[in-house]
């Protein structure tokens, strides 16, 4: 295998030309659809990945996946929590940044905001912004997670909440916060002694007419889930409705399995009792009674044909939680439809997002 001794983003040229070839052995045939999706991580992880020596199947991994510095978290997350439980956890994360450790040792501030900033008795989440560093082994933990459609931000998310529900977390985001207007109160700073932040957040006190913030960026197929759809997937989402770019519904999904042998073969990559493959199968059955033609089917970020060489352009994608959400305009450039389900559950119901394109030419140009 090649290694290119290269900074990151000089790799730009090479990954987003049409149909090229990366000149390794076993490099696979990238369309003008993956291209697009390239342009988009690469232009992004260039704040997250710094110049480093990358292997040429590094750098393909990496730019092929969809993601995006944003990183939210995906929690599950109910009508409410009583105050005092979302007090202890922000605590338990006070207790952790204490502790150390990698990578919480690259964590520099912790800010809050949202209902429960404001003091609400039940909020529905604890939004949290939190502000890091990167360093090597970050960064490899970063490629590595793309290379395997896992979460980049998995290392990071996990050290701060613990196994948790309940916080929203947002990562490297604090800038584009503030330029939306949103408030953020400081609870910790890098190099401040922990009682000061423990204070601060003794000063969070509870109000009694402080209610669950009116979320912005909202749309009719949002109404009723929109706890579970993260704020700037509703600000990008709200954009191409507005631009007409798309229309957006919502959609119950049943537990109906896919007849397809392409889709039943793509449901073994999860376990049985998994939220995600629960949720893949319903959306795959879905797929099948549009009579949408399963070869041209991604699912997760893999086609269902299997190889992507020989897989043909999708028409039709199927996102799961908004796992590799990225930057979903570029990936409506190449497809018809595309439906999301935004909370995989191995039990509750499972509702959804039907995207369909109706002007390719609205949709956000790179």
């Amino acid at each position: 295998m090649k290694t290119l001794r290269m900074p990151f983003a000089s790799l730009l040229p090479a990954l987003t030309r049409p149909w090229s070839r990366l000149g390794v052995s076993g490099g696979r045939k990238f369309s003008p659809f993956h291209s697009a999706c390239r342009l988009a991580c690469l232009k992004d992880a260039a704040n997250v990945i710094p110049s480093k020596a990358l292997t040429t199947q590094s750098a393909r991994h990496v730019s092929s996946a969809l993601y995006r510095r944003i990183s939210f978290a995906n929690s599950s997350i109910g009508a409410g929590m009583k105050r005092e439980r979302a007090t202890q956890l922000l605590t338990d994360m006070l207790d952790r940044l204490e502790a150390g450790g990698w990578p919480l040792d690259l964590a520099d501030e912790v800010y809050v905001f949202g209902s429960y900033a404001r003091g609400a008795l039940e909020p529905a989440d604890v939004d949290v912004v939190v502000e890091h560093r990167t360093d090597d082994r970050l960064t490899a933990e970063f490629v590595h997670a793309l290379s395997y459609g896992r979460d980049p931000s998995g290392s990071m998310k996990r050290a701060l909440k613990g196994r948790s529900r309940g916080i929203q977390l947002q990562l490297r985001q604090r800038e584009n916060l503030e330029k939306d207007g949103i408030p953020l109160m400081l609870l910790w700073r890098k190099g401040e002694p922990m009682a000061a932040a423990r204070a601060r957040l003794a000063d969070l006190t509870s109000d009694p007419l402080a209610g669950r913030a009116q979320r912005d960026h909202m749309i009719d197929a949002f109404e009723g889930l929109d706890q579970w759809i993260p704020r700037p997937v509703r600000a990008d989402l709200a954009a191409m409705v507005g631009r007409k770019a798309v229309t957006i519904t919502q959609l119950a999904l049943d537990g109906t399995e896919p007849a397809h042998p392409l889709a039943q073969r793509a449901l073994t990559r999860w376990s049985p009792t998994s939220p995600l493959r629960r949720a893949a199968s319903a959306a795959l059955a879905h797929a099948e009674t549009r009579g949408c033609d399963m070869a041209a089917v991604h699912l997760h970020g893999e086609p269902l044909h299997g190889r992507w060489d020989t897989a043909p352009d999708p028409v039709f994608g199927i996102g799961l939680g908004w796992q590799r959400y990225g930057r979903l305009a570029y990936l409506l450039e190449d497809v018809t439809e595309w439906i999301e389900v935004i909370r995989p559950t191995r039990a509750q119901p499972l509702h959804a997002l039907h995207i369909i394109v109706t002007d390719r030419t609205a949709l956000p140009q790179p």
